[in-house]
């Protein structure tokens, strides 16, 4: 009974994230459910496992056809039939594995007509790419780097495991985290995205945009409202450098947290 209502609370908690999810649910022994969310019906789904033995999947969508490698994690499912996954939410496979996995990759689904729907996966607090849930972003052809000199949260340099995100309005446009020692002088940059053209970065920036920015907290799972010490604006192959982005008490003070929201990596660790 524990276990389905973390699987209600879940999807209840991805359904507010984004439209499109997948996500990792523990279930009996070696089982693990593969969960998603999802405005479209599905056509299609492949994915891999990632840090588990993947020895077989079972009860997948009626009229699919659900194929396996344990040798590389690979999960495939199809329709020669053309049937479909409806859209909404519930399990779209079970999978018997060996370890516990550290989530999902090469996530590819597609609608009945073998269109790519764009969907995110999720692992706890982040994405299975290892973002912060709010700093997923796509990719874009159109850029601008903001460089900061120094990062800090209440009056301290910010945790080499901490994350600092770019966003216009509520959609985020860019984000990394903030390893100083793997930038060039100790100085990293956020590249932020702009409007591009394609359905994926519609609301992204455009010339003479302004960014907002936020620190993620790894250590406390908080979101903070960042202040720079400039403004900059936003123009492809822009090239801003600034002096600080500062938040908590000697910035600002509007705090946002995940505190609130289920902590699912509990779960991956059963």
């Amino acid at each position: 009974m524990y276990r389905y209502m973390k699987k209600i609370l879940l999807l209840l908690f991805l359904s507010m994230v984004t439209a499109n999810t997948l996500s990792l649910v523990p279930g009996d022994g070696n089982e693990w459910y593969v969960d998603y969310t999802s405005d479209t019906a599905i056509g299609g789904f492949q994915f891999f496992v990632d840090g588990a033995t993947l020895n077989s999947a079972s009860g997948g969508p009626a009229g699919f056809t659900v194929s396996t490698s344990s040798a590389n994690g690979m999960v495939l499912g199809f329709s020669i039939a053309g049937f479909t996954v409806p859209s909404g939410s519930g399990t779209l496979v079970t999978l018997n594995l060996t370890g516990n996995p550290s989530g999902l990759s090469g996530v590819i689904i597609s609608d009945a007509n073998g269109n790519e729907i764009d969907f995110l996966c999720i692992n706890g607090n982040f994405t299975c790419d290892g973002a912060p849930i709010d700093f997923h972003f796509n990719q874009s052809t159109l850029q601008s780097a903001y460089f900061f000199l120094e990062v800090t949260l209440n009056g301290m340099p910010i945790s080499s495991e901490d994350w600092v995100g770019a966003f216009k309005g509520d959609t985020c446009v860019g984000s990394r985290q903030w390893d100083t020692s793997e930038c060039n002088g100790g100085v990293c940059e956020i590249m932020v995205m702009g409007q591009d053209g394609f359905s994926v970065t519609e609301g992204y920036c455009y010339p003479g945009d302004i960014p907002t920015f936020k620190i993620y907290d790894v250590s406390e799972n908080m979101y903070y409202t960042a202040t720079p010490s400039e403004d900059a604006v936003w123009s492809n192959n822009g090239f801003n450098l600034i002096d600080n982005l500062v938040a908590g008490e000697e910035g600002s003070s509007d705090i946002t947290s995940g505190c609130d929201l289920p902590d699912f990596n509990l779960y991956l660790s059963d």
